[in-house]
């Protein structure tokens, strides 16, 4: 099995409102690890439990052709489900 590559845990964090930063490393980072193996999995955006931040990732990277192949997050202590509404800034 081969490993899967995530960027940058929880670049979504705090109240972010530019993520072209992040998807420009991202998609740099995921092209490259691509070139270097095609059937390497990378993905990411190791979100802290935000939904809306998972969308944003799929969205932004769909528009600007970056290749993923999971989308990551997670539930952190501080940040429990209520928090995993839309509603709320990423």
């Amino acid at each position: 099995m081969l490993p899967q590559n995530e960027f940058w845990g929880m670049p979504f964090s705090g109240n972010m409102t530019d993520y072209s930063p992040y998807m420009r490393l991202y998609n740099a980072s995921a092209h490259a690890v691509k070139d270097v193996h095609s059937s390497l999995k990378v993905g990411g955006p190791s979100s802290n439990g935000k939904v809306c931040c998972i969308e944003t990732f799929i969205d932004v990277a769909n528009n600007m052709s970056a290749p993923f192949d999971f989308v990551s997050g997670h539930i952190c202590k501080s940040n429990p489900a209520p928090h995993l509404l839309c509603g709320l800034p990423c």
